[in-house]
């Protein structure tokens, strides 16, 4: 179902639509409590580099937005969404009927990515400074991971 979608391939294939994608990826994300409270949980509540149970985030291993892309591009090509709802999604998030069928879909590429790392804040800045040029990956993530050990 869904494939590994290069940032190249997604500006080549639906250039326009990637500035407009903000507002939808807020709300997707304001949906994850679930996922990141089962994240924390499989974590019993500690970083996975310093153990400290304060300031901790939840680490997408495949990224975010790579799902959000996924999603919406999937959608595009089914015909179920089309290139002008995107461009439109400032206006419509939450409360256009399509923006139900973006979020299941949405969750079932997700949840095939499995939890996400639990970090302190401090590390979770640390991974994305040192990577942010670079397409993430779990691989990225576990080279992080062997030299911050």
């Amino acid at each position: 179902m869904s494939g590994s979608i290069t940032s190249y391939t997604w500006c080549n294939v639906h250039p326009t639509l990637e500035p407009n994608l903000g507002p939808l990826k807020r709300r997707l994300r304001r949906e994850l409590y679930k996922w990141r409270q089962a994240s924390l949980q499989a974590a019993e509540y500690k970083c996975m580099f310093t153990g400290d149970t304060e300031n901790l985030e939840v680490h997408h291993l495949y990224p975010f937005s790579m799902v959000v892309r996924e999603a919406v591009m999937e959608l595009i090509d089914e015909g179920e969404l089309d290139e002008e709802w995107v461009l439109h999604t400032h206006e419509f998030v939450g409360f256009y009927p399509k923006y139900d069928v973006i979020r299941d879909r949405f969750f079932l590429i997700h949840n095939q990515h499995g939890l996400g790392a639990v970090l302190t804040r401090r590390f979770h800045e640390a991974f994305h400074r040192q990577y942010q040029q670079l397409e993430m990956s779990p691989q990225l993530f576990y080279q992080f991971y062997l030299k911050m050990k």
